[in-house]
């Protein structure tokens, strides 16, 4: 499974130039020494290791990128939480604080009132006494009544007193509640606002570090390109080899033909088949059972494109060693067109650079893949995992 595609047409063309200078040419083409060839040979393969290399680190960081994502997705649903949490708990707070003022308010009410009462008991006291020493002139009667008016005024005199006591205690309570709710409003925000430059940090970080991969990527495939390249003189002497090789790939579409008359029955392939695509389709399944191997293309060991590569050669057709590649220059076709020996591709996105892995179809909606490490290569439905998005016909 190769997860990072090459990024151009034009870096892809260049990847089919070196496909094709590995060819072994006919005898009979005139070449440079096999001292430089040999060399030169030497220098791509080096590097094509390393463009291999960068290329599986991008797939780890670009993993690491989808999960920093979905970290970065619950974070912000955690501030969210959060934020709404404290926004809460600031309405409580004023409203406590609201409630506060009114008590406050109430109590100077029933200070007043109460204030006003004794004053008044006060100043009826010595109109009483006046009376009690007058007792005898002015009659009993008005005594009695003075001391009727006196009793109720200072009954009046502790109900007032009994109200500013429950309005202090109320405002009391609601001045500790308000600041209660305050401090907690200020600690919700205060969660929240640590959530989300986690949460900014985690992602700023990864794409930090997937940016450095990619930047490395570029150089190395820039450094690819250039011991790919190939002078005009030599240039010449390629396009006799490609002549050679056409010539020579007819021949093996012919010797495959025959080869996969006889199987095609027993692999149940439609008889209307090309015979390419049904070579390709024997051999894949020549190789089920055979352990998954990043970068390996044979004998006995498999990675996603190495496996379809090799098997469109048993078809007759070349392709490099890389899957977005493979789409590039195979032609597009749609799920509805599929047929036994098509390409089927999976892509992080709907753009055909974000291709990572492929499977030859084989039929009747199956599969024959190089799935991944710690697995073989199998035949299955080709929705066992998740739906492909890009199909093409080599």
């Amino acid at each position: 499974m190769r997860p990072f595609p090459i990024a151009s047409a034009a870096v892809a063309g260049i990847l089919l130039v070196g496909a094709t200078t590995g060819y072994a040419f006919a005898h009979h083409i005139v070449i440079p020494s096999k001292k430089q060839v040999h060399h030169a040979q030497h220098q791509v393969q080096v590097q094509k290791g390393r463009v291999a290399t960068i290329e599986h680190q991008l797939t780890v960081a670009q993993n690491q990128l989808q999960s920093a994502y979905a970290k970065e997705e619950g974070a912000v649903e955690d501030y969210n939480g959060a934020a709404a949490t404290a926004k809460q708990k600031q309405t409580q707070s004023q409203q406590a604080a609201l409630h506060a003022n009114q008590a406050l308010a109430s109590v100077d009410q029933e200070r007043k009132a109460y204030a006003a009462g004794v004053i008044a008991n006060y100043q009826m006291a010595p109109q009483l006494s006046l009376l009690a020493g007058m007792a005898k002139a002015t009659g009993f009667d008005e005594i009695q009544q003075q001391t009727a008016a006196m009793s109720e005024s200072q009954n009046a005199l502790n109900s007032e007193y009994s109200r500013y006591q429950a309005s202090s205690t109320l405002a009391k309570v609601a001045a500790v509640q308000a600041r209660k709710a305050a401090k907690a409003a200020e600690a919700a925000e205060a969660v929240a606002l640590q959530k989300k430059n986690a949460a900014a940090a985690i992602v700023a970080a990864t794409k930090a570090k997937a940016a450095q991969v990619n930047k490395e990527r570029s150089a190395e495939l820039s450094e690819l390109a250039h011991l790919q390249h190939v002078s005009k003189s030599l240039e010449t002497k390629r396009q006799n080899g490609l002549e050679e090789l056409a010539r020579e790939r007819a021949a093996k579409r012919k010797l495959a033909a025959e080869k996969a008359a006889a199987a095609a029955a027993s692999y149940g392939i439609p008889p209307s088949t090309p015979a390419g695509a049904t070579a390709a389709i024997e051999f894949a399944r020549a190789q089920i059972g055979e352990p998954y191997v990043w970068a390996a293309a044979g004998p006995n060991d498999w990675d996603c494109s190495g496996l379809t590569m090799m098997a469109w050669e048993a078809g007759g057709i070349n392709l490099p060693h890389h899957a977005a590649t493979q789409y590039a220059l195979s032609t597009p076709i749609s799920p509805a067109d599929l047929r036994p020996g098509d390409l089927v591709f999976w892509g992080y996105t709907s753009n055909p650079d974000s291709i990572h892995h492929v499977a030859l179809y084989v039929g009747n909606g199956m599969i024959i893949q190089a799935p991944h490490t710690g697995a073989d290569v199998d035949e299955v439905s080709m929705y066992s995992w998740i739906a492909p998005n890009f199909f093409a016909r080599p």
